[in-house]
């Protein structure tokens, strides 16, 4: 092996430490015969979100995951628990509650996907129990209200 390939591979190993993977020299970057949570996470945008939810859709679970649920990009899925993720439910949930039921809302559909791909035989954040959230009443503004009036002619 050359020097120059040598740094090639090192850098390649970099870039998937960084994605939050385990590799290996032979290219082999699961965990105990499983996908982590990183692998399961980017396979559902590519071959569910992107066909399926909006791109403001995608946008927000991405951000709520890259900042919630990073510490899960390394574990295998198979060893990820119920109370993982209710330690992670409630970390986000003393400071911000409908951030916490969101990030559980989005952990629940991926590892339901995991389940449909039989990547995975449970979903960890099933049963967890969500804050209560209050609807809020919102009236148009002024503006709203004559281009709401406009449309209707």
């Amino acid at each position: 092996i050359s020097i120059a390939e040598a740094r090639e591979i090192t850098l390649d190993l970099k870039n998937q430490v960084a994605k939050g993977l385990f590799p290996s020299i032979n290219g082999n970057n699961r965990k105990s015969g499983g996908i982590v949570f990183k692998e399961l996470f980017d396979k559902y945008i590519k071959d569910y979100a992107q066909y399926n939810l909006t791109k403001k859709g995608i946008k927000d679970m991405s951000e709520q995951i890259a900042r919630h649920a990073q510490n899960l990009f390394g574990l295998n899925i198979n060893e990820i628990t119920k109370s993982n993720i209710l330690e992670l439910f409630n970390t986000i949930s003393k400071t911000a509650k409908i951030s916490a039921n969101r990030t559980i809302a989005y952990l629940s559909a991926i590892f339901n996907k995991g389940i449909e791909w039989e990547l995975i035989d449970k979903n960890p954040a099933l049963g967890i129990k969500k804050h209560k959230e209050v609807s809020r009443d919102r009236y148009i503004t002024l503006e709203e209200k004559e281009q709401f009036f406009e449309a209707l002619e």
